[in-house]
């Protein structure tokens, strides 16, 4: 992750709403690096495959524990 003084912009938030099967989670996240134009996209990129690896992942623990 990057340090907090090469950040421009961080936020998210979590829902959760009632399913047929159990409850939908979604999360939504913002990080804007300070980085340059070019790298932006390269670093969009990386962080969203990352973002649905650990997301996948939680949620196979999770059906796991049902």
């Amino acid at each position: 992750m990057l340090e907090d003084d090469r950040i421009r912009k961080l936020n998210g938030s979590w829902t959760f709403a009632s399913a047929s099967d159990g409850t939908c989670i979604t999360h939504t996240l913002t990080l804007v690096p300070e980085l340059p134009d070019m790298q932006q996209p390269v670093f969009a990129e990386l962080s969203r495959n990352s973002m649905r690896e650990t997301m996948q992942h939680l949620s196979g623990l999770m059906l796991a524990n049902k």
